[in-house]
């Protein structure tokens, strides 16, 4: 008998609490497992039905997961987009620590399951982030700026903000305030250039150091062989940038 226990989507709002207002039509869904001992790693996806993009921040009691000594963030993220997500975070369990782990979210508790389908090996990259150029502060400006692509080598996904796979990384905090720098949540396919420009202080940020998709992708001013970026005013130029000559 399994140790743990699945419960289906569409059978998690019976366990709503009481009481309380209708729950969002936000439903988290166990993807697959990779097992190492008594370790599994789990990846979570969900399923949104409403309209409008929902914001669950971490709570002592919403958006959190409960069960042996784990911490109620393991990397879930606080902003929901319609649709069908899948692969949005991944997080370890320690079988022998606890006998059962839950993500409660949306007056929803989805309790891990130890049956779950294996995850494919070896895992691939789907989306790839590219710097396409870098501008150095001038003299009306102290900001410097750093524009970014990507490339999206499968179907259209969503990764929003401030996940484990999208987030800009910070001396104070891998997820703080600066975690969100304007990248998009959802990813067209195939190469989309200049999606997204990023002003930062050189001084005091002298490496930016945006994660996507488990891999980084820095910029600083003394990168080699990137070239200097024009404002773009409302043009797009067909090979990402307009270099300075």
């Amino acid at each position: 008998m399994n140790r743990f226990a699945l419960l289906a989507p569409f059978a998690l709002a019976a366990y709503a609490p009481s009481g309380r207002a209708q729950s969002p039509p936000l439903f988290p869904i166990a993807e697959c497992m990779t097992v190492a001992d008594t370790i599994i790693s789990v990846r979570f996806g969900y399923e949104s039905l409403a309209v409008n993009i929902l914001n669950l921040p971490v709570t002592a009691e919403d958006n959190i997961f409960i069960g042996g000594g784990i911490s109620p963030w393991v990397g879930q993220p606080v902003v929901f987009v319609p649709g069908r997500h899948r692969d949005v975070f991944r997080a370890d369990f320690d079988l022998l620590e606890s006998p059962t782990y839950t993500w409660v979210i949306a007056g929803r508790f989805l309790h891990i399951a130890d049956d779950l389908p294996l995850c494919r090996d070896p895992e691939q990259r789907q989306v790839i982030g590219m710097l396409e150029c870098l501008q150095p502060p001038s003299s009306g400006n102290p900001l410097a700026q750093a524009r970014f692509g990507y490339i999206n080598m499968g179907a259209t996904l969503a990764l929003p903000q401030r996940t484990s796979r999208n987030y800009f990384a910070h001396p104070a905090g891998i997820f703080s305030s600066v975690s969100q720098r304007g990248q998009p949540s959802l990813f067209a396919t195939g190469v989309q250039r200049n999606a997204f420009t990023v002003q930062f202080d050189p001084i005091s940020e002298p490496l930016l150091i945006w994660e996507i998709d488990g891999e980084p992708v820095p910029a600083a001013l003394n990168l080699p062989n990137v070239p200097l970026c024009t404002p773009l005013a409302n043009l797009i130029f067909a090979d990402g940038f307009e270099p300075n000559v």
